[in-house]
């Protein structure tokens, strides 16, 4: 029986001794006085089954947005991994010097140890990192380069690594020799290159090319049709007095309408499309013209009447079920939200043209991206709840890296990125959940162009960052399809980007920006199952081996005991 116990005892306590911990150094920068000073502090990770949640044990202190980034850490590496994270909890402990921990430049080696902790990789102690970390695996420019170096050469680290797009300096922004310091520095620009310094394993995916799927192509080619005809029939509505070549609307109209031929030439769609909406938005407004403050106004209702009946088609036929479903959806209503907000700066003593020409031409564009909804995908949990968590979370992923952004750059440079995310929490207000996280996603993009734009010096540098990102985007996409998952807006995106970086690469850039956010929008919601066997925590499983085994056992004991006492019994004998 003694034995018994003991069995049970280890078979109990089995599942508690084998939880692990993980541990890297962290780089952090104190902004206490005027001047910053690079500082080293300690991260733990311990992983152990249980039900998703993310518990952070930080000492001092940490602020809201260190407590954002690591979760949106965990949540990227989990999708790196393609890791289902609902089964198991997460203990993330930090400890620094510092009076207070805060700031998202931890987002990319929190990452990489959340992978590490995952796979049960060892992390290399002499290598360090700082770097946000976006959606994709794709770092993100810090500021306090150098005085983190410092600290992680004082420290006798080995090697740092930094992202190549990074503030190098706080005081000259200016680019340093690295020569100068008695430590390896790095410049990397995905999870998967950190990873493999960490942790010496190559996580690259082999090269290859995105499948369109028919359906997108279909779609928005009839879309860039529709469009592209529109084109053609307001250009040949114009008088000859209007067409006229030194008219700077009719000119960018030819500019745009040429463009979206050689897009299509090349099939990308999505591109055709904007730039002949581009074209029409310009030659609209030259139709107007001619127009009366009543026939103006006249064009106002009918536009208004338009809005209000397809969103209240929208609200009434729309159930989302789908990640296309859910783009869809976004897109026609933040289209709709535009032609609406031009519309309501219109008054009977404030007549604009181009207000109305684009409130006229947005509307159109959003009832034709409604041509999506139902084009089929893996199904989601897509229900009030979950759409609701999923805004808060873009929000607060918003708030992070906006604030961060402020360290850096004076207010007025934010106003269109708090313009979105003021838009974002209307919608929460407005339980518009999807439209909140497509307005947040917008807000956080826009903060990342702006962190980006802070390293880049000169424009064939952002060119080469341009390249650089469109191959994480491509590795997105292309995991997402691996899902059995095209993500709508994050391609169309992608592709428009590509089309914009010769002649516009700052637009470029925020385009980018946009399908990095956009393109993997499935790791904020449940997959949709038939049933789901309940989560059994292993200490459980054990005690239940164990009272199997002790009563099988006991049972085989009395059996024995039976047999042994008929055995000893003396025969009867008969008379």
């Amino acid at each position: 029986m003694k034995k018994i116990l003991i069995l049970l005892l280890v078979l109990v306590c089995l599942p508690l001794a084998s939880a692990k911990t993980y541990h890297m150094a962290l780089l952090t920068v104190s902004e206490e006085t005027a001047n910053y000073t690079g500082g080293i502090a300690d991260v733990y990770l311990e992983v152990k089954p249980g039900s998703g949640r993310i518990f952070i044990d930080s000492f001092p202190l940490s602020k809201l947005d260190t407590q954002i980034m690591t979760r949106f850490s965990n949540e990227i590496a989990c999708d790196f991994l393609q890791d289902d994270c609902s089964k198991t909890d997460f203990f993330y402990t930090i400890r620094a010097n510092s009076a207070i921990v805060g700031g998202p430049s931890a987002g990319a080696p929190m990452t990489v140890l959340t992978v590490a902790a995952l796979m049960d990789l060892s992390l290399d102690q002499s290598v360090v990192m700082t770097g946000t970390i976006n959606s994709g695996g794709l770092l993100g420019s810090v500021g306090g380069v150098k005085e983190k170096i410092q600290a992680a050469q004082g420290y006798g680290l080995k090697t740092v690594l930094i992202p190549k797009w990074s503030l190098t300096d706080n005081q000259t922004n200016e680019s340093m020799n690295y020569s100068n310091f008695n430590i390896s520095v790095v410049e990397i620009s995905t999870l998967d290159q950190a990873l493999y310094y960490f942790t010496g394993q190559n996580f690259s995916k082999p090269d290859r090319d995105i499948e369109i799927p028919r359906f997108y192509s279909d779609v928005m080619k009839s879309i860039a049709q529709q469009l592209c005809s529109r084109t053609v029939e307001i250009n040949n509505s114009l008088s000859p007095s209007l067409k006229v070549v030194n008219n700077s609307n009719y000119n960018s109209s030819v500019f745009y309408f040429n463009k979206s031929k050689t897009a299509m030439a090349d099939s990308d769609y999505y591109s055709t499309a904007s730039f002949c909406f581009s074209a029409n938005l310009r030659l609209r407004t030259l139709s107007l013209q001619n127009k009366t403050d009543e026939q103006l106004l006249e064009i106002k209702k009918k536009i208004q009447e338009a809005i209000d009946s397809t969103n209240e088609r929208l609200d009434e036929d729309f159930t989302l079920k789908t990640i296309s479903d859910l783009e869809a959806f976004m897109v026609v209503k933040e289209r709709l939200g535009e032609a609406q907000d031009f519309l309501n700066g219109i008054n009977d003593s404030n007549i604009s043209y181009s207000d109305i020409a684009y409130a006229h031409e947005r509307y159109y564009s959003a009832a034709s991206w409604s041509a999506f909804y139902r084009v089929g995908g893996k199904e989601f949990e897509l229900d009030q709840e979950n759409l609701k968590q999923g805004c808060l979370n873009k929000l607060s992923e918003a708030e992070e890296r906006l604030n961060y952004v402020r360290l850096y750059l004076p207010e007025f440079m934010l106003e269109e990125t708090q313009t979105e995310l003021q838009h974002a929490y209307k919608d929460l207000d407005n339980q518009n959940y999807a439209l909140c996280m497509f307005m947040a996603s917008k807000a956080k993009a826009e903060a990342n162009s702006l962190m980006t734009l802070m390293a880049i010096k000169t424009e064939d540098d952002l060119k080469l960052m341009l390249k650089e990102k469109f191959g994480s985007i491509k590795q997105i996409i292309l995991r997402e399809q691996d899902k059995g998952i095209f993500p709508i807006l994050g391609y169309s995106y992608y592709e428009y980007a590509q089309n914009l970086v010769e002649d516009q690469p700052y637009s470029a850039l925020t385009f980018t920006e946009y399908s990095l956010e956009l393109s993997n929008l499935d790791i904020y919601f449940p997959k949709k199952t038939s049933f789901t066997f309940p989560t059994i925590q292993p200490v459980f499983i054990s005690i239940f081996l164990s009272g199997l085994f002790i009563g099988l056992f006991i049972g085989i004991f009395m059996r024995k005991k039976r047999e042994r006492k008929i055995r000893r019994r003396p025969a009867k004998r008969s008379k």
